[in-house]
């Protein structure tokens, strides 16, 4: 519910022109993503469309039933001249035919899960045919026909085409989760890249207070004879060179603002504040486990192993028997009713049972090479894979040892910014004593101003390691 109020209140943001600030968080943002993003909507368009696809092939792979219905009418006039020779004289007869012979057929095709196949089918005609030199004639014929085919001795293709589809829409399924997890990745890396941008603000902000404080320090100072005019100076340089930088990361943040606006979905003139405690993820899965679970679950490894599944299934079509050998049967019953010229009935009934046999004799070494290229791909996916579950593997670990990199350095950089801010005031003293050059204390802040920021870039970049392991493991990172 209080999704829905945020992305509801951004929207009448934007509606309006009220400039008020409002801040979201990372989760709201994807929120908004899913709700507003053109790309994340054509993605689930494209995996509704592959899943309908897909359940049509399922749902007509068994059966299909047609009717077919036939409404002919002939109509005949013919002209005929006759030599009368007793008269000696010719006669014109006209015949006029009429013919409508309405048919139905009901015909149904079932692909048996042994890879044969049953053809069905009720067929019905009528037929009334009137003349006026000859008998009108009139027959209803009703007929029941059913065929059995089946392979034998060699791989069943049905089945093998219903697997081979299946593997093909579990690979579709993986290349959404895929897409979807990128989307996703690209906005939270914009988010980061954006609120980096938003702390610098920050520090830049506190940063020229402090030293605005300062020159005016060392302007009293410098009426006061107590400092020289070089470094009152150096310092009014200092601070117009954070003011130029100050303008500069606005400018930045502006820019890469819009572009994440734009990737969620928004309008670039939504007035917004990110807002997010730049705070260590919670990751706790042990090593091993996260190593079985990049073997399981890894995207691409997971296509590696849909591939291999499909060329076994491929192989096994291309290695079977040449030979092909098929069991027929058929029967077909056949009832025939004349009403006129005069009533009548006839039956049939036909009944056929036998073997095709079909064998190669030449094909050019077609078949040969087709087996040995299946065979081929197969050994290259499987090799594929040894070589991706080791590089699995190596991230993998790589990845936890860079998340423990940045908890050290984390936890190292706090210590010194401690440190530093304590000492600060000792500095100062140093200064205000003639011990420490100007160019030094102004050293010495510049570096707890890098080390505030350092602690933030390590704290995102901790984060971000955490999601892009968790994309490698095959998990939502959202």
């Amino acid at each position: 519910m209080n999704k829905i109020i945020i992305i509801l209140s951004l929207v009448s943001i934007m509606s309006t022109n009220v400039v008020a600030q409002n801040n979201i968080t990372l989760d709201e943002c994807l929120d908004i993503l899913f709700e507003q993003s053109a790309e994340y909507k054509m993605l689930q368009l494209q995996y509704r469309k592959d899943e309908v696809n897909h359940e049509l092939s399922e749902a007509f792979k068994y059966f299909n039933i047609d009717l077919e219905l036939g409404m002919p009418f002939h109509l005949y006039q013919g002209v005929q001249e006759v030599f009368n020779s007793n008269l000696e004289q010719y006669t014109l007869i006209l015949n006029n035919t009429n013919d409508f012979a309405p048919t139905a057929s009901l015909l149904s095709n079932y692909n048996l899960p042994t890879g044969g196949t049953l053809n069905a089918g009720l067929r019905t005609y009528y037929r009334a045919y009137n003349s006026d030199y000859s008998n009108d004639r009139e027959s209803f014929k009703y007929s029941f026909f059913a065929v059995f085919s089946q392979p034998l001795f060699r791989a069943n293709i049905y089945r093998i085409n219903s697997e081979t589809e299946k593997n093909n829409f579990k690979k579709m399924k993986l290349r959404f989760f895929e897409n979807k997890n990128k989307l996703v990745w690209d906005a939270i890396d914009k988010f980061y890249n954006t609120l980096l941008k938003q702390k610098q603000i920050g520090l830049d902000k506190h940063k020229i207070n402090k030293e605005q404080k300062e020159l005016e320090e060392q302007k009293l100072k410098l009426k006061l004879g107590k400092t020289s005019e070089v470094e009152f100076i150096s310092k009014e340089l200092a601070v117009k060179t954070s003011e130029l930088n100050f303008a500069k990361t606005e400018e930045e943040l502006n820019k890469i603002m819009n572009d994440f606006l734009l990737f969620l979905g928004m309008s670039i003139d939504t007035p917004i504040v990110l807002e997010e405690l730049v705070e260590f993820v919670p990751f706790n899965i042990p090593l091993d486990d996260a190593l079985d679970l990049a073997i399981e679950n890894n995207q691409d490894y997971q296509r590696m192993m849909l591939n291999l599944n499909i060329g076994k299934l491929d192989y096994e079509v291309k290695s079977s028997t040449r030979i092909e050998t098929n069991f027929n049967a058929s029967t077909l019953f056949s009832n025939q009713m004349f009403y006129r010229p005069v009533h009548e009935k006839a039956s049939i009934y036909d009944y056929n049972v036998g073997f095709t046999v079909s064998v190669p004799l030449a094909d050019g070494g077609k078949r040969n090479a087709d087996e040995e290229l299946s065979k081929i791909r197969l050994k290259e996916i499987k090799i594929n894979m040894v070589e991706k579950e080791k590089t699995l593997k190596l991230v993998v670990s790589q990845y936890y040892s860079l998340l423990e990199f940045y908890k050290k350095q984390n936890l190292l950089l706090k210590e010194k910014i401690k440190i530093s801010k304590d000492s600060y005031e000792i500095y100062e003293r140093e200064y205000n004593l003639g011990r420490l050059t100007f160019f030094e204390l102004q050293e010495y802040e510049n570096e707890i101003y890098r080390v505030e920021k350092e602690i933030i870039e390590a704290s995102i970049n901790y984060n971000k390691s955490i999601l892009q392991l968790k994309i490698i493991l095959g998990m939502e990172i959202f």
